[in-house]
């Protein structure tokens, strides 16, 4: 649903799930999941923990704030955004979220 109206649920805190389809190899403060509805940019809120570099491929559950695509975030450089479409080869999805916490399964 959130991908589908992402501007519905601008500013609330949700949860989803997903499998991890890329992580930052800098600092792991970013990640990007997916499942069968759509995909989500995920930033680790204010860089107050990151998920591991390895995490590409495993399961992912996030309590999140829906915020607009390219959303500043403290803490974090500049081109977070450039490195996720370096790895995955595509544009960021529509919807970013902003994590308060990431459990891996």
């Amino acid at each position: 649903d959130v991908a589908k109206n992402a501007a519905t649920y601008k500013g609330k805190t949700i949860v989803t799930t997903g499998t991890v389809t890329a992580v930052c190899q800098e600092a792991g403060c970013w990640m990007e999941i997916k499942d069968d509805a759509g995909e989500a940019h995920i930033k680790m809120a204010g860089h107050a923990f990151s998920v591991p570099r390895s995490a590409s491929g495993r399961k992912a559950r996030v309590e999140a704030t829906v915020v607009e695509s390219g959303t500043k975030v403290a803490g974090h450089h500049d081109d977070c955004e450039g490195e996720a479409q370096k790895q995955t080869g595509k544009p960021l999805p529509k919807v970013m979220l902003v994590a308060n916490g990431v459990e891996l399964m």
